[in-house]
């Protein structure tokens, strides 16, 4: 624990202010047990009107490992939740999501009784959604159960509970269920002196594009609605999209908490002016030349050759086509359902079965073989053997199901 040297006038004069209820709790307490309550009392006065009424004051103060109020306030929390009939699973995830929230004590100790059930029913349905894809029926029914139980909360002020269901969702790695159940819904709530027809607009772009926009400010949603105007097709709904799945990947891990992307009317604009640029001149960033880049397609499609793999759509799409720094050049081999199948089943005899065979099995579902998957002849990796070939970059080369999540532009065919 932190060493808090106070003086015993200090501590007589904090103390003097807690219920006199709550001192008698407090008769085995430790010197450095006082000292400590002091110090978080110094720090935020207004604690000793949020101490009355718990059950284990100094049961929470001596696990305490620092001397903020925030602190003792948060395990005084994950004793009411528990005491609601939370587990400590739900307790650790509740009080852990508000922190990540930044919801403070105050706001939480408001909670009913009966509020806390409901953030434990609702933190069990995201936890059923963790790590669902978003075509999975049953993830949309988690999401709506959890918005169900968060619309029932009333000790708090409608904004602070919304705010309470977004950051227990995105602690789960999933957006706010009230945004998700219809983004442009909330979008027009949201941003009322957007004309409706230009709001329209994004009710042309796929749900996955318009969930990058959770977070977005008037102007971000303004910017996108600008370039719908001027870009009608699909680029900038797939940027949008490729912004989500990129923030989503890490909050997939155990552990990992949602963000949702930012400045994405700044993004967008930038990722449309270096596409424009990567069109015009029909090569990606990451090589000097387009001869380079020629180089590297040819190296792709023998390498793909040789292994039976069909070459006649060979796309370059991710970074690599919108940014001037790509990190490596994502290649996509488009090839149509039965032949992705085909071509499937073909890795996973090879494979020698076990994880390999899950593996590729894994991949098969997302609509995405990974050239790590590529068995019966994967000795090196397509992308090891094309990585360098034009350019400094390494590749990432996957056969990718026509229609699927992974079908994602923008798109530079050669």
């Amino acid at each position: 624990m932190t060493s808090i040297r106070l003086s015993r006038r200090c501590v007589s004069a904090a103390l003097g202010l807690v219920d006199d209820k709550v001192l008698r709790t407090l008769t085995s307490a430790q010197q450095e047990d006082l000292e400590r309550l002091t110090a978080m009392i110094r720090e935020d006065p207004a604690l000793v009107t949020r101490l009355p009424g718990r059950k284990n004051v100094l049961g929470a103060l001596k696990g305490c490992k620092t001397n903020e109020a925030s602190e003792l306030e948060r395990r005084l929390f994950t004793q009411r939740l528990t005491e609601a009939g939370a587990s400590g699973k739900n307790a650790t995830r509740i009080t852990e999501a508000l922190k990540a929230g930044n919801i403070d004590g105050a706001s939480a100790n408001l909670l009913t009784d009966a509020d806390l059930a409901r953030l434990k029913n609702a933190d069990d349905a995201l936890a059923q959604a963790k790590g669902k894809r978003d075509s999975d029926a049953t993830k949309a029914a988690d999401l709506a159960a959890a918005k169900t139980e968060m619309d029932g909360v009333t000790g708090v002020s409608p904004r602070t509970r919304d705010e309470m269901r977004a950051a227990l969702a995105h602690y789960h790695g999933v957006v706010d269920p009230a945004f998700s159940a219809d983004p442009v819904a909330a979008l027009r709530a949201k941003f009322p002196k957007i004309p409706p027809g230009d709001m329209s607009l994004l009710g042309t772009l796929d749900k996955d594009a318009l969930l990058a926009l959770e977070s977005a400010t008037e102007g971000d949603v303004r910017k996108v609605i600008a370039r719908l105007k001027s870009n009608p097709g699909s680029d900038v709904g797939d940027l949008l999209k490729s912004f989500y799945y990129k923030q989503r990947k890490p909050a997939r891990k155990e552990g990992e908490v949602y963000e949702p992307p930012t400045k994405v009317g700044d993004r967008v604009d930038t990722a449309l002016d270096n596409l424009k640029q990567v069109r015009d001149r029909g090569f990606p960033f990451g090589f000097a030349t387009k001869a380079d880049f020629d180089k590297f397609m040819v190296s792709v499609k023998s390498a793909l050759a040789k292994r039976s793999i069909p070459n006649g759509d060979v796309r370059i799409h991710g970074s690599a086509l919108h940014s001037t720094t790509p990190g490596d050049i994502d290649v996509a081999v488009i090839v149509d359902g039965p032949t992705f199948t085909k071509l499937g089943d073909r890795f996973k005899a090879a494979s020698g079965g076990g994880k390999q065979a899950k593996a590729v099995v894994d991949d098969m579902n997302k609509g995405k073989i990974a050239s790590s998957n590529f068995y019966g002849a994967n000795d090196p990796l397509v992308a090891h053997e094309v990585s360098g070939v034009g350019t400094s970059l390494d590749a990432q080369v996957s056969i990718i199901r026509a229609g699927s999540e992974f079908d994602l532009g923008p798109y530079l065919n050669k």
